[in-house]
């Protein structure tokens, strides 16, 4: 079940279909706006051996609607716990969010002399203090975290000069919409850039726009690891290890390095052939 026709389900479909169609799976597919009670009881009724979810939509709708007997996966989906789809009946699925240990470590690769981080959050809701305390526990040794709590603020705007005023190494994002929007992306890489930081950007249109570098989330890749999750439930001589399906399961993405070489010089930075090789996928 896709959570809407946006393009990025549209291309986990094409990639999982294929992958499950050439392992003898017969698949049928459903938009989350279209299914009514009456489609589900249908669906139901032919018993089928597992339901996908494609989007956060999906994955909510089914971990609700459907009996806790009928196995579900999921993929394109940002924080399950948030969701609520590490709580009652099991699912397995790929999330979207790259390790921060990860992205911390790509950080410390593309700018050696960093040592603090910088990034924006809004206080007021559960998620941007839990992502707050997340970046502070994942940051390396010896690194420092200055957090701007966008709820004290009258605008995004004075917000981000607090930040900047800081002068940290580099701005931290991650994909929190209280915090990030069209508008607020622009004025943060339109400050930074006067002030000569850096922001690491959380998709590959964000460095696009002009971040020095980040990570993205290739929709095809979703499909393949939630095709691959399938067979590892299914065979329990999967490797590198099948899943239980009575337990809840959430596996990391596969990911790729963005970087903005025009950014880069922009900001007078030479970024290590490393991170350079990574960026095209060597």
């Amino acid at each position: 079940m896709l959570s809407s026709e946006a393009k990025p389900y549209k291309d986990a479909q094409g990639t999982l279909l294929e992958k499950l169609e050439r392992q003898g799976y017969k698949c049928t597919s459903v938009l989350q706006p279209d299914l009514s009670n009456e489609k589900l009881n249908q669906y139901l009724q032919a018993k089928p051996w597992a339901f996908v979810a494609i989007g956060s939509d999906a994955a909510v709708t089914l971990h609700e609607k459907i009996p806790a007997r009928q196995k579900l996966l999921y993929c394109l989906v940002t924080d399950p716990s948030d969701l609520g789809l590490l709580k009652g009946r099991p699912a397995q699925g790929v999330t979207v969010d790259v390790p921060l240990r990860e992205q911390f470590a790509l950080i410390a690769e593309a700018l050696p002399k960093a040592h603090s981080v910088g990034m924006l959050y809004d206080s007021s809701g559960e998620k941007g203090a839990r992502l707050m305390q997340a970046a502070k526990n994942a940051l390396p040794n010896g690194w420092s975290l200055d957090a701007v709590d966008l709820s004290k603020f009258d605008s995004v705007a004075k917000a981000i000069d607090e930040l900047l005023r800081r002068r940290v190494d580099i701005v931290w994002t991650a994909p929190d919409s209280a915090v990030y929007n069209q508008a607020s992306v622009r004025v943060l890489l339109r400050e930074a850039l006067r002030e000569k930081i850096p922001v690491f950007g959380y998709s590959k249109s964000f460095v696009k726009a002009g971040a020095l570098l980040g990570v993205a989330i290739e929709p095809e890749s979703q499909g393949a690891q939630a095709a691959a999750m399938l067979e590892r439930l299914e065979n329990p001589q999967a490797k590198p290890a099948p899943l239980d399906p009575e337990k809840a399961h959430v596996e990391a993405p596969l990911f790729g390095v963005e970087v903005n070489e025009m950014a880069a010089q922009q900001l007078s930075i030479n970024l290590p052939e490393s991170v350079l090789k990574k960026s095209k996928g060597e």
